[in-house]
């Protein structure tokens, strides 16, 4: 071919291109196109076809690749490659930019839907080489075949061809790095997803190559200008977890590090080859993955500062996020720091020293001013965001100090024992021990700490027992930092060492409030060392309280069960959540309300010497005397706490001084002269308490200081006492009679008995003559309580055979109309046991009650009631009204009406046989039983009605 001349070749190659565009058998194209193959060998002669024809071979060359022939295509595929290869060799662009705008680039996309690996592979090259130009971008081709490129590569993955796939993945990077700024490649979010699939898959193939190709294509992916705004940024995670996933298979760089074996050896030579080979490549590998990952973080960057990016801008308030909805950039960006902390960071720490760019960048002995400045900036920024506002007061300290901290972590607290001449540093010593402090402060509060327990306890103390201490100088809250760390050290590791007299001095001079943190350390720290003053202990629990939100006031409901709230306090790893509780401002009400319970099932237990748990105990009750109503509120709760957590464990250390100390707590605030509505308040609340102490330990109730009764019953007959105090009183009186007589103990039913202004009160109590002040809310409520200890009292002074000072007057008619059933029910259910208390007693003459009619007292009796302490009219209204109680079946209202119907008929009957025998014979006795029958459980038949049962059938 060479020895023709330039003119012949040139009319050969024009009739070649001329029989190759209208050619219509096979075996023609075929010879035709393998003579052109052979012409465009030669330099001179392509030179000629790329100087006279271009229009003539980019019409032949188009009409080949319409053509279903493969063979054709690769022939032409080929020459076309070898035609641009020799135009950019010669540094020219006129037949490119020809073939480009004749869309040849269209028919090559177009060509890649084949099934054939060779075209496949020449279609890549030759796309590869055409994108080394300009023009290529600037038509806009790379948008109109990236579909095509996309699907061609997923294709090749299946042909299992290593080559292919990787000038697939090279043609596709090259697209995306080339691509002009201006114009977006990435139109669509299904382009989107299909790529983040096929680089997916690559990224986990087996060879480590294809990863590399894989990796590169993704980090040409991530630039912002590709995709389209805003970001589909979960199609985008898939590939990242992909690349990280391969990381974790690879194998550590030392291991896989050059070595120098025997050359005498042919198999030790080709080992050591593959090792190097691996070495390479996973070394290759990872490069390529940090360089994704810095893409990724760029990106995140970029899209911040887009406002489409951020989806919750623009969503309406509380609308609920659908299923499908894509993650925004805020979501992305924690993911990535989720992917960077699991995975991309360990990898490094273990491979860096082989990684050059990782090793130039962070681990040289040279200063890198960049580095150092970016880190500090990264934790003073971190310390920002976890200190709370009062505690970033000290951020300025540290943003001096820090740059004259370059130790390992787990030497900070050498820092603590060192003193000021030591250093030659820029910074005060003083701020950089404050800057040591905050960060093992909020090491130790996120459940990281940088050194163990005792470490820091060493440091911490020597530090605070050196003659030239500086913690007088430390600002509150490095003060703060100090004395968490050293309460923590002290209580997790069940140190006895004696408190340095330098933090003591400090503390006394310091307001709590502003050195107190809220952790369950510091409490167990006060309570557990023997060297704390009073003031410092007292101050740190009245801080510990104010920092526990009120559920709810004693006015309101000082018994609710809501005061206890259950909560587990798990010990296993990571966040102490009793570590951060002042860090968060906004701890729901169930998180607060555990705390309450926590002190009495958490900490007192790891009180080991009793007199902690008293001086516990003792400030409580101070906080109880002397606080405010909140304070009263929160120390109420710890109490409520400690009765749940003990429980009827009487035995207890907790549960026998409060047994013990509470009635004391009474008696000391009845003494003070002026008794305001404060106080009544604080005494109605214990006394709630005692009464739930005493009805759980019934069986080790304390002695009785009969003082303590006379001061209730005091305070009880004062006209200012509010109708709360006056109901408290009278149920812990009712209460304190059923533990003492339960004992054999009449003490307190004898003080009752002879107190001649309480029993003149309860009769006040039970007049209903003045409707203005027994209509009032409560008044009913007292009624109810003043008769349920009459009855009490009743019961109990005809079983001891006890007189009363006074005699009780109680109107008969108002008494009858509290059981009728219109009335409330626990008014009845109360009438009821004082009338079966009157029958049980059978109007006994040194009775406490006289019934009586109207506002006076007056003889009932009347010659047809001769025989009866009562009334025939008003005995007729009681059966009928107990029979409709018994008909209405309320439970146990309804028993308590049979017990009291029971004891009527028993006391007729011993009184007047006749008129008994009359009523037991009544038709609607038979009736009545009938229905309790029915209603009675099969398995439980109340003795009450058995006995009514007996009585009316022996009669019959």
């Amino acid at each position: 071919m060479t020895l023709l001349k330039e003119p012949l070749v040139n009319g050969l190659i024009k009739n070649l291109l001329a029989v190759i565009s209208s050619a219509r058998s096979p075996e023609v194209m075929m010879n035709s196109l393998g003579l052109l193959k052979k012409v465009v060998e030669s330099e001179r002669s392509v030179h000629e076809v790329i100087a006279d024809n271009h229009s003539l071979v980019s019409s032949a060359f188009k009409k080949v690749l319409l053509s279903k022939n493969d063979i054709h295509q690769i022939t032409v595929v080929q020459c076309l490659t070898h035609l641009v290869m020799v135009e950019q060799r010669l540094n020219q662009r006129t037949f490119i930019e020809s073939l480009l705008s004749a869309d040849i680039a269209e028919f090559l996309f177009e060509s890649l839907a084949t099934t054939n690996d060779i075209l496949l592979s020449s279609i890549f090259c030759c796309l590869l080489v055409l994108t080394d130009s300009h023009e290529f971008f600037q038509e806009c081709h790379a948008v109109y075949g990236i579909d095509s490129v996309v699907r061609a590569t997923n294709h090749a993955i299946k042909l299992k061809n290593k080559d292919i796939l990787c000038q697939g993945l090279d043609l596709m990077k090259k697209m995306l790095e080339r691509q002009p700024t201006n114009i977006s490649l990435i139109n669509s979010s299904s382009l989107l997803r299909a790529m983040s699939s096929l680089l997916s898959s690559c990224l986990r193939h087996s060879q480590i190559s294809i990863v590399c190709c894989a990796a590169g294509v993704l980090q040409e992916l991530l630039r912002k200008d590709h995709l389209k705004s805003p970001v589909d940024f979960s199609a985008l995670e898939v590939p990242l977890k992909a690349i990280m996933e391969t990381w974790k298979d690879l194998r550590p760089l030392s291991s896989l590090a050059r070595t120098k074996t025997s050359r005498s050896s042919t198999a030790s030579l080709t080992k050591e080859d593959n090792q190097n080979k691996r070495y390479e490549e996973n070394k290759k590998c990872l490069a390529v993955g940090l360089a994704v990952m810095n893409s990724a973080l760029k990106l995140c960057i970029l899209c911040q500062k887009d406002p489409t990016s951020n989806t919750s801008l623009f969503r309406a308030p509380n609308l609920q996020l659908a299923e499908e909805e894509t993650m925004d950039v805020d979501q992305f960006i924690q993911f990535l720091l989720k992917l960077l902390d699991s995975s991309c960071i360990p990898h490094v720490m273990v491979n860096y020293r082989h990684l050059d760019d990782a090793n130039s960048k962070f681990c040289s002995h040279q200063d890198n001013c960049d580095v150092r400045e970016h880190v500090d900036s990264f934790l003073l920024n971190l310390c920002q965001h976890l200190l709370s506002d009062d505690d970033k007061t000290c951020l300025p300290r540290m943003q001096s100090a820090l740059k004259d901290i370059s130790c390992p972590a787990y030497n900070i607290c050498g820092f603590m024992r060192e003193q000021s001449s030591v250093f030659n540093l820029s910074s005060s010593i003083l701020d950089l021990q404050s800057t040591c402090l905050a960060f093992m402060y909020l090491a130790a509060v996120y459940g990281d700490p940088l050194v163990n327990d005792n470490e820091v306890f060493e440091s911490l103390h020597f530090y605070l027992s050196s003659p030239n201490c500086l913690v007088r100088d430390l600002d509150p809250t490095s003060l703060k930092h100090l004395m968490y760390l050293y309460a923590d050290c002290y209580s997790n590791a069940s140190l006895g060492e004696q408190t340095p007299s330098s933090l003591i001095h400090v503390l006394e001079k310091t307001d709590a409030s502003a050195i107190y943190s809220d952790h369950p350390s510091v409490i167990k720290w006060a309570y557990s060392a023997n060297d704390v003053p009073q003031n410092i202990r007292r101050g740190f629990f009245v801080q510990w309280l104010r920092n526990i939100p009120s559920v709810s006031t004693p006015r309101e409901n000082a018994d609710e069960e809501c005061y206890m709230i259950n909560t587990e306090c798990g010990s296993g790893g990571g966040i102490d959540e009793g570590r951060v509780t002042d860090l968060d401002s906004n701890r729901s009400k169930d998180e607060c309300c555990g705390f309450a319970s926590r002190l009495f099932t958490n900490t007192i237990p790891q009180l080991d010497n009793p007199a902690s748990k008293t001086l516990l105990v003792e400030d409580i009750l101070y906080g109880i005397m002397d606080g405010d109503e909140a304070l009263l509120s929160r120390c109420l709760s710890l109490i409520k706490a400690s009765i749940k957590a003990t429980g009827t464990d009487s035995s207890s250390d907790t549960a026998r001084l409060l047994q013990e100390r509470l009635p004391q707590v009474v008696q000391e605030m009845c003494l003070k002269d002026l008794i305001q509505t404060t106080a009544e308040m604080k005494i109605s609340a214990i006394l709630k308490l005692v009464m739930e102490i005493n009805l759980r330990a019934l069986d080790s109730i304390c002695p009785v200081d009969l003082k303590l009764v006379y001061h209730v019953s005091n305070l009880l007959t004062k006209s200012t006492s509010t109708t709360d105090t006056k109901l408290v009183i009278l149920n812990f009186l009712h209460c304190l009679l059923f533990a003492t007589v339960h004992h054999q103990d009449t003490s307190v039913l004898s003080v009752v008995l002879s107190n001649k202004p309480l029993l003149q009160l309860l009769e006040n109590l039970l007049k209903d003559s003045d409707p203005l002040d027994y209509q009032t809310l409560g008044s009913e409520h007292l009624q109810c309580s003043t008769l349920s200890l009459l009855a009490t009292l009743l019961q109990f002074q005809h079983q001891h055979q006890m007189k009363g000072c006074v005699p009780v007057a109680v109107d008969v008619n108002w008494l009858i109309n509290s059981i009728s059933t219109h009335k409330p029910s626990f008014q009845r259910y109360a009438a009821l046991k004082f009338w079966t208390a009157i029958f049980e007693t059978k109007f006994a003459t040194s009775s406490l009650i006289q019934l009586s009619e109207g506002s006076r007292r007056q003889e009932l009796l009347q010659n047809h009631d001769i025989n009866l302490d009562i009334k025939t009219d008003h005995l007729r209204l009681l059966v009928i009204h107990l029979q409709n109680l018994i008909m209405m079946d309320s439970g146990s209202e309804s028993l308590s009406a049979v017990a009291c119907y029971t004891a009527l008929l028993e006391y007729v009957h011993n009184k007047d046989q006749l008129q008994g025998e009359m009523l037991l014979k009544q038709p609607w006795n038979a009736a009545l039983l009938s229905i309790l029958l029915q209603i009675q459980s099969s398995s439980f038949i109340s003795p009450t009605v058995v006995q009514l049962y007996n009585m009316v059938t022996n009669t019959s």
